[in-house]
């Protein structure tokens, strides 16, 4: 069982970015699944949906559900981030059947969109489709709100040449939806027996050293396809009718070494990221860049990264976007110390540092136990990163779910909570910080951590206040304020602007190792003599002690 926990965890990690080593590593976790199913052949049944805490810090939990399914064919996947306006939510997932009926496996078959109430949970409405029959299957893409309605492209299956289903071929279609009612007022779809019409790639494998779901997004006079081709980035313009207008490419920034991951992510005012990450033989050095293009697929600005993540690293990728911040995340594994370290770096929309944080699995602490899963989170209301863990240690205790913040070289932990019963577990599919620092989850629940069993997905709302997001950091809050560093990074001297006499200055390097305590002269560190690298600058004032991260160069 020790080798479930890190194994799931490392999965997570690559699941989330690099296809390749997913696929590698699902072969070996099959393996695993086999032992594990073996010695643990009796599951059982879930018992909360959905998910329950012992505490009471859930606001809200929206179940996701198909009817006319069973309680062990829901699996309803997240197709896009929520839309959040004012007070309201719009969530958007895509059903997939997993269980053969008739014979027959249809996979990704229908959707399901609901509009709630952000503060109070309440289901205003929601609109399912179940499209169970080969060539005729639809599922979202990417929503937009227009005025009083919400436009919706969809991929729709191609017409398959014989049985089996040809979900790698497929046409854009459109629905339009009242958003007061969620009722279907529009939609366009496309002749299917036209030979003549393009057909898109939907979301199949034709990936290079990492790569993104190619998406449809809707325009104002049709569509746009965008897939990531050779060396560059593929931009299909399409009528509503799916005729192709024209195919647009624009080239990559030039990079240094061979690429390994490439995301990229249309953002609210139509322009593009385009977040690379290469490497270098052996993991001897890496190369990140984030780029950006405006509307019309022109080169903006290309900011690099590279400066601000620290080596050793022995694998690395790009995390996840949201709200405007975006992670950058390395792996390193120490076969030594027999550790394996977790890191993610927080960049912001113009390529600012913001923040990092680590968790190192430790051996004989973090590979026992049932199962672990980490995620991280932008905490939008500190401006910082969080590490979230959700755990099983014995299966006759209840899983865990704690939330950490960073405390100097060291990890605080904010928040622990219990899941109600011991056969309830669950893992972070999405998350997302409201401005008051209320969580929202799309999770996962399961009895099986192995990845065969049954899921069952739920929105949840966490209490931002409960979780000690807010209430837990106010004196910390307050002497952030106060105290501003710049430039960070720094070449040569960093400025301390609104520390006080009384204060006390130590500098510790990213492993835990202090530096010295520096002399300040007009407000002045002297960092000159540091090697390029993350550093942590601790601020003691009476008993008020507080941490603040700075680059070097």
């Amino acid at each position: 069982m020790a080798i479930l926990f890190v194994v799931t965890n490392i999965f997570n990690f690559y699941f989330n970015n690099n296809l390749i080593i997913y696929n590698i590593m699902k072969t070996n976790l099959n393996l695993i699944i086999i032992i594990f199913l073996a010695m643990h052949s009796k599951l059982n049944a879930q018992l909360n949906l959905p998910l329950k805490f012992k505490e009471d810090v859930i606001k809200w939990s929206e179940l996701s559900w198909m009817e006319e399914q069973g309680k062990n064919d829901q699996f309803i996947l997240m197709s896009s981030p929520p839309i959040i306006t004012d007070d309201t939510l719009y969530l958007f997932m895509n059903y997939y059947q997993k269980e053969v009926e008739n014979g027959k496996n249809y996979g990704y078959c229908g959707y399901t969109i609901k509009k709630i109430n952000k503060v109070s949970g309440e289901k205003y409405w929601e609109t399912k489709r179940k499209y169970k029959e080969y060539g005729n299957r639809k599922m979202l893409s990417q929503p937009r709100i227009k005025n009083g309605t919400i436009e919706v492209a969809l991929y729709d299956e191609a017409l398959a040449s014989g049985y089996g289903t040809d979900w790698y071929e497929c046409y854009p279609v459109y629905i339009v939806m009242d958003r007061l009612t969620g009722s279907i007022t529009d939609s366009s779809y496309v002749d299917k027996t036209d030979e003549v019409l393009p057909r898109l790639r939907s979301f199949g494998d034709l990936y290079f050293t990492g790569s993104t779901r190619p998406t449809i997004y809707m325009s104002d006079n049709g569509y746009l396809h965008l897939r990531q081709g050779f060396g560059e980035i593929l931009s299909s313009k399409i009528e509503i009718s799916g005729d192709l207008i024209r195919v647009d490419s624009f080239k990559f920034p030039n990079f240094k070494y061979n690429p390994w991951v490439i995301k990229f992510e249309k953002v609210a005012n139509d322009s593009l990221w385009l977040i690379m990450l290469t490497r270098a033989q052996k993991w001897t050095d890496i190369e990140v860049l984030f780029s950006k293009y405006d509307k019309d697929m022109n080169l903006d600005t290309t900011y690099n990264l590279s400066k601000y993540i620290p080596k050793p690293y022995t694998s690395a990728g790009i995390s996840r976007s949201d709200n405007g911040y975006f992670t950058v995340a390395t792996g390193y594994i120490d076969f030594d110390a027999k550790t394996d370290k977790r890191s993610e770096y927080m960049f912001d929309s113009n390529g600012n540092f913001l923040d990092s944080i680590s968790y190192t699995l430790r051996p004989g602490i973090d590979d026992i136990g049932q199962y672990g899963w980490l995620w991280t989170l932008f905490d939008r209301a500190n401006n910082r990163l969080l590490m979230t863990k959700s755990r099983q240690i014995k299966r006759s205790e209840s899983t865990y779910f704690e939330i950490y913040t960073n405390d100097g070289d060291k990890l605080k932990t904010i928040k622990r909570i219990e899941v109600e019963g011991i056969r309830d577990h669950f893992r972070i599919d999405h998350a997302t910080m409201l401005d008051n620092g209320d969580i929202l989850m799309y999770i996962h629940q399961f009895t099986d951590p192995s990845g065969f069993g049954d899921r069952w997905y739920s929105w949840v709302l966490l209490d931002g206040a409960k979780m000690n997001i807010i209430s837990s950091t106010k004196e910390e809050i307050t002497t952030r304020k106060r105290l501003i560093i710049f430039p960070n990074p720094a070449t040569d001297y960093i400025t301390l602007s609104g520390l006080t006499f009384t204060s006390k200055i130590s500098i510790y390097a990213a492993d835990g190792r202090q530096i010295g305590s520096p002399v300040i002269h007009d407000d002045q560190i002297d960092v000159s003599q540091l090697t390029a690298g993350l550093y942590f600058l601790r601020v003691t004032d009476g008993a008020n002690v507080s941490n603040y991260k700075f680059m070097k160069q």
